[in-house]
């Protein structure tokens, strides 16, 4: 059972190994990582592995509704999955958190409002015992730094099999790393012994973090008032101190300072905005 074409295609069969790579994990725990492909795995199946994420409780975090209905479809019915709950980005998502308790968060990276990087960064810092799994179409090695460094313990692509969907969701469960699916052991490595420096974007607030992301995707002042549950003179307070504290001196310099964190895909309409003010 697929997704529909329009949304995602979980076509790519996978493949793994059999032996486990262990690392030292934080709080000093062991930490397993699974390891990339090198043999061939079959399409897992209710008959073949019953009842397989029973127990386990799944959050979806993406703005697409139709990827969301596909996924949840694909992992209640084929892999017995419960998923709690449905969130269209990400202080929608936190909002939720701490109401339907997940064991997993299924995440999206880029979703207009508050990303999916900064939303893993919060839920880290909010509910530890909560792991996320990125699910995304972009798949660089750049975001999957980052990613690791806002604390995801998972990475898929949107293009994979739900199965390997599944496993990872079951993976993070049980408190391993699975990043198989996109880079090698070496480099996994490689990011885990020296995350990438965020610099400048460390230094600010939480507020201002979401004020950021909001604003790179050209939410007003009055809209990210909304969102965040404060009045418009304070978001803009907000935007001026980040402004400061990134050295960005207007709206086109933010969202290029977005794109480079993994908050706007290139190709974005803000970006594309963005590279014609520059042109003029």
């Amino acid at each position: 059972m697929r997704l529909p074409r329009i949304a995602v295609r979980f076509a790519r069969r996978v493949r793994r190994r059999a032996a486990w790579v262990k690392l030292p994990a934080p709080r000093g725990a062991a930490l397993e990582v699974m390891p990339g492909p090198s043999g061939p795995r079959p399409d897992s199946s209710p008959d073949e592995s019953p009842r397989s994420g029973e127990g386990i409780r799944v959050m979806l975090v993406d703005d697409h509704v139709i990827v969301r209905a596909g996924v949840r479809t694909l992992l209640e019915e084929k892999h017995h999955f419960e998923v709690v709950a449905e969130a269209r980005e990400g202080i929608e998502a936190l909002d939720l958190l701490g109401r339907v308790s997940p064991r997993v968060v299924v995440m999206d990276l880029i979703m207009p409002g508050l990303g999916g990087l900064e939303t893993t960064r919060q839920i880290r810092e909010r509910f530890p015992e909560t792991g996320v799994v990125i699910l995304s179409a972009y798949c660089d090695e750049d975001q999957i730094a980052f990613a690791l460094g806002a604390g995801a313990r998972g990475f898929v692509r949107k293009g994979a099999d739900v199965g390997r969907l599944a496993d990872a969701i079951k993976n993070v469960a049980e408190g391993r790393l699975d990043f198989g699916d996109v880079i090698a052991d070496d480099r996994l490595g490689v990011l885990l012994a020296s995350p990438p420096a965020l610099g400048r974007y460390e230094s600010l607030t939480r507020r201002e973090r979401e004020v950021l992301h909001l604003t790179a995707w050209g939410f007003t002042s009055g809209r990210i008032a909304q969102q965040l549950a404060i009045s418009p003179r304070t978001v803009e307070t907000h935007r001026a101190h980040l402004m400061r504290k990134l050295g960005l001196r207007n709206y086109v310099e933010l969202v290029f300072f977005a794109i480079r964190l993994g908050v706007l895909a290139p190709d974005s309409a803000e970006a594309l905005r963005a590279r014609d003010r520059t042109s003029h």
